[in-house]
């Protein structure tokens, strides 16, 4: 029976191993660092203490076995891959032998080298453990201090959605004196947004307290201050730095570059997914790196995987941009789907919170 592996098990591996276990025969391996999945897509509400820390993770070794006997979960880094031999090695020695597999490692935060001391005072949010140390800082501010400063790096959906969650509860805790700036380099907020999300965003962000700054540069990070290009030092108590990402590949940090049939190239019994890809549109349009592409190109390449050992045609990727929900605080939601559909408001919040449900459910079975 041959083995289809798959290395990384966030939104786009799970959605492969789902769909391997549905359409398939083959025995099935799930390879992830970490024990548990992380719900990166609900990172907001978790950041800002809206949900139990159980809410946000998912044990592997459960998902595994509710795909049935054939799946089995190995908790490993990954330390080389030998296609020649189809060979999978892992840091702890362990090799794990495929005839396919499915690179599906994701992403990490991307610290840029010109904003000086970033590493030393920013912490990986991508990752559970970096974001439990920012949740705990952003507790200790709301429940023990109750006053002071966060400062999020980066407008686009994350920071957008971690600045308004978090203005949220400080209003719900009637935290005043805790003020946050929103710092973007671009002239707007989401940048490359649609105008709707744009000003549906701005003026929720005003209505909770944010204040937010464009088209300025972060030059520096600090223990109790953060350094912007033009207006100087700001005190601040929580540095939350969201300006973009970084594949989360073994041989370098740059996206592996894909056939259309996923395939790390032609023929390769390899195919890579998810943030760890550049992935394009019918139109060669680049996919933006969220939870939808990841899923998509997940579906889709378990799929050429399966056909690739019966030996048929592979079919090509044309993802598509199905929409885009923005969480603005409690409940709260702006989104643009299906290009011409827009919803605001608590009946936002409900879309977007459906959206999550379901995700979660397809992970936990509840």
């Amino acid at each position: 029976m041959a083995t289809i592996a798959i290395l990384g098990c966030g939104y786009g591996g799970s959605a492969a191993a789902i769909t391997l276990a549905k359409r398939s025969d083959h025995q099935i391996v799930l390879i992830d660092q970490n024990p548990f999945h992380f719900l990166q897509a609900n990172l907001h509400n978790f950041l800002a203490c809206d949900i139990a820390t159980e809410s946000v993770i998912a044990p592997l070794n459960s998902f595994a076995k509710r795909l049935g006997s054939r799946v089995r979960f190995v908790c490993a880094r990954a330390a080389a891959i030998d296609e020649e031999s189809r060979v999978l090695h892992t840091t702890s020695g362990e090799a794990i032998a495929f005839d396919a597999l499915i690179i599906a490692s994701g992403a990490t935060t991307y610290f840029p080298d010109s904003i000086k001391q970033l590493r030393e005072y920013a912490r990986d949010i991508k990752g559970f453990r970096g974001a439990l140390r920012v949740r705990q800082a952003f507790e200790s501010l709301l429940f023990v201090r109750g006053r002071g400063h966060i400062v999020v790096g980066g407008a686009g959906l994350s920071g957008v959605e971690i600045a308004a969650e978090m203005a949220s509860q400080i209003r719900a805790f009637g935290a005043s004196q805790i003020k946050i700036t929103l710092v973007e380099l671009k002239p707007t907020i989401l940048p490359e947004m649609d105008e709707y999300l744009i000003n549906e965003a701005t003026v929720r962000l005003a209505a909770l307290g944010v204040k937010v700054i464009c088209g300025e540069a972060i030059k520096e990070a600090g223990a109790d201050s953060v350094v912007l290009e033009n207006l100087g030092s700001f005190a601040c108590d929580l540095f939350v730095f969201t300006g973009g990402i970084l594949a989360r590949n073994i041989v370098s940090r740059e996206r592996i570059a894909v056939e259309k049939s996923l395939q790390t190239h032609e023929g390769s019994p390899i195919f890579a997914i998810g943030d760890v890809a550049n992935l394009f549109d019918a139109n060669g349009k680049r996919l933006p790196a969220t939870s939808q592409t990841a899923k998509q190109s997940g579906v889709h390449a378990a799929k050429n995987a399966i056909a690739l050992l019966a030996n048929r045609p592979l079919t090509p990727f044309h993802g598509s941009n199905k929409g885009v929900m923005v969480a603005l605080g409690k409940r709260n939601a702006a989104g643009v789907m299906f290009k011409s559909f827009r919803v605001r408001g608590a009946i936002g919040g409900l879309i977007k919170s459906a959206i999550l449900w379901l995700h979660k459910r397809s992970i936990t079975g509840f």
